[in-house]
């Protein structure tokens, strides 16, 4: 009888450690991503007007729930963040906006299970008819990821291209950051031609980001368009990114005839 109730015993602690380990997996499906800049109708240069949009599709059999982990805001925003949102199974959703004010940007990071897709676009509405259901305009897609691994203390942008066209600038980098944490941070920026080689020739060496907080450095390798001394900076660069806390950056290009963008990761 012993022998009995010890195997009675060893068989339902099996099955609670069983379940344990079900309910253990679910919960790490949920994972948090960071959206590294969201625009709410940003004017910009050139008549553009920047706004974003989150997509999601539920790709799983069940409801899930999408929420704002945390809210990264620029200098002297104050966002609200989207209301939670249930997703049945299957079904898609749209989000446009981060509560925050007409003109102004934002990072958010995202919690949701991993059976969540979830894509972003930033579309330059500048003189475009809008319909109500879609952006309509030039559109570029930015990156959604992963916060464990999103943030780190070195990132690189590379190949990035400094056309000129008869002694004119024909397009404009702009440089996204989100700092993650409570303090301030200064980001250490140093720029490197096609052969290696650094160089001080762009003012630019740091960026200053408040505490939890989204930023954005604009053309940052510019060309002057009057006359200057030679040689004429041309070709492809890379800028790297260091600092003594974790953070993340990208690289926005700007065509300055189109105002069409086209976003570089870093790494």
């Amino acid at each position: 009888m012993s022998a009995m109730l010890d195997f009675k015993y060893m068989k339902i602690l099996a099955i609670f450690s069983f379940s344990y380990l079900l309910v253990g997996s679910a919960a790490a499906a949920n994972v948090k991503r960071l959206l590294p800049v969201f625009a709410e109708k940003v004017p910009g240069k050139g008549g553009s007007v920047w706004q974003s949009e989150v997509r999601l599709y539920n790709r799983s059999q069940q409801a899930q729930l999408i929420r704002v982990e945390r809210l990264l805001p620029g200098d002297g925003v104050t966002c609200s963040g989207f209301a939670p949102i249930t997703m049945p199974a299957g079904s898609l959703a749209q989000i446009r906006s981060l509560g925050c004010p007409v003109g102004a940007a934002a990072a958010v990071e995202i919690a949701a299970d991993e059976t969540v897709e979830i894509a972003s676009v930033i579309t330059n509405l500048g003189g475009i008819p809008q319909d109500p259901c879609c952006l309509a305009g030039f559109t570029q897609n930015i990156p959604v990821l992963p916060t464990i691994s999103a943030y780190s203390l070195s990132h690189t942008v590379a190949n990035l291209q400094i056309p000129v066209v008869e002694f004119k600038n024909i397009g404009r980098h702009n440089l996204i950051f989100v700092n993650p944490n409570d303090v301030p941070l200064s980001v250490t920026l140093r720029y490197f031609n096609d052969s290696g080689a650094s160089t001080d020739l762009f003012q630019n060496a740091n960026f200053t980001l408040s505490p939890r907080s989204y930023g954005q450095l604009n053309d940052v390798l510019p060309q002057p368009n009057v006359s200057f001394t030679p040689p004429v900076i041309r070709g492809y660069w890379r800028i790297e990114a260091s600092a003594t806390m974790p953070f993340y950056f990208l690289d926005s290009y700007v065509d300055n005839a189109t105002n069409d963008a086209t976003t570089i990761e870093s790494n």
